[in-house]
């Protein structure tokens, strides 16, 4: 398992290092990927990495917290760089290291287990490691509920992919996975043999977390196109200044107001399930900074609401036309750029405070 372990975390950080588009998740994803590969180096050499280092490899997992939120980061602000103030990050890694170096200068041998002056570096190490990856999945929701927000401005369909759903779930499986890690002293009683907990509690449990974020690392695409800002800049832009220093008049906003409208309901971009921010900038010609602006203060909403809700009134017109009568209500939905049942049903009701089956009825009287 140790060996599994090391080959699929460095097999792992080579993918995301190598993978494209070539973003800067992938290089952070990389690098959580080279502190799991410490871990399991560590137990296979023969006086583990403490006597090379000093260190040794746990307090490398100080590190998964803010790796993890940075790696979240990166996702959701397309031009999110590290500066200096990030290496605050490092504070909680270099106190865990220096208790490592005082209290425990010693290979860490899982034999050690038994020795009770072993048990209060773990007490301290656990304790801090709680205290950081709180911390750090305070951060780390804070970033999401944001993100959620201000996909709305950018996107007409939501999805897990784009929400992050996965990644809560995520944050608890590497909790537990840690907690459990170094709490493993104080379980042991639970356990036949050393070995045997060691197995579960180590190499078991931390190869499962890493092939399980290996696994949702493949399956996460790339958010936000090149071509748009930041999204950190734009959600400033759209939920706190409000666009102050934008030069755009009334007049000029209303005539894009006009223009977006009119190329909506001759065009019928909308039913493309995918239809974005992006794909509107491209086709009206507006920048976005402009085109975010009007679509807010001129029309009052934001580009999901905006679309969702020409999707719906083509649902109604395509219910209301003789030649789709053979079409099932969902059918028509697709019709109409919706992507899922769910979604149409949700957003159908939001709109008209009715579900698409209960407004049918009122056709039908």
């Amino acid at each position: 398992m140790l060996f599994i372990g090391l080959l699929q975390s460095i097999f792992s950080a080579i993918v995301f290092l190598l993978r494209k588009p070539r973003h800067s998740s992938n290089f952070v994803l990389s690098f959580w990927f080279l502190i799991f590969s410490l871990f399991f180096l560590g137990l296979l050499l023969p006086e583990g990495l403490t006597t090379y280092t000093k260190v040794g490899f746990v307090p490398f997992f100080m590190l998964s917290g803010p790796v993890f939120y940075f790696y979240v980061r990166s996702l959701i602000y397309i031009h999110s760089q590290f500066q200096w103030v990030d290496l605050v990050h490092l504070i909680p890694f270099v106190l865990v290291s220096i208790l490592r170096v005082i209290y425990l200068p010693e290979s860490m041998s899982p034999k050690q287990y038994a020795d009770s002056a072993f048990s209060a570096y773990h007490l301290i190490a656990v304790l801090l490691f709680g205290a950081s990856f709180l911390a750090y999945w305070v951060a780390t929701l804070v970033l999401l509920f944001r993100h959620n927000k201000n996909i709305l401005n950018f996107f007409s369909t939501r999805s897990g992919k784009r929400t992050l759903s996965w990644v809560s779930s995520i944050m608890l499986i590497a909790l537990l996975s840690h907690v459990l890690f170094l709490a493993a002293p104080f379980l042991l009683p639970y356990f036949t043999s050393i070995a045997n907990m060691s197995f579960w509690l180590h190499q078991f449990n931390m190869a499962m977390l890493s092939y399980t974020l290996l696994v949702f690392g493949l399956m996460q695409p790339v958010i936000y196109a090149p071509e748009l800002r930041s999204a950190e800049s734009e959600a400033d832009d759209l939920l706190n200044e409000k666009y102050y220093r934008s030069g755009l008049s009334k007049a000029v906003m209303q005539r894009y107001a006009q223009s977006i409208t009119e190329y909506l309901e001759k065009e019928k971009p909308y039913t493309n399930p995918e239809y974005s921010l992006q794909s509107m900038i491209r086709d009206v010609n507006i920048s976005q900074q402009n085109l975010s602006q009007t679509i807010n203060e001129a029309l009052g909403k934001n580009f999901y609401q905006l679309i969702n809700e020409y999707r719906v009134r083509e649902f109604k017109n395509l219910l209301q036309d003789p030649k789709s009568k053979n079409f099932t209500l969902l059918g028509l939905a697709y019709e109409a750029g919706f992507n899922s049942k769910s979604s149409f049903n949700r957003i159908f009701k939001e709109t008209t405070g009715q579900t698409p089956s209960q407004y049918q009825q009122t056709l039908n009287r």
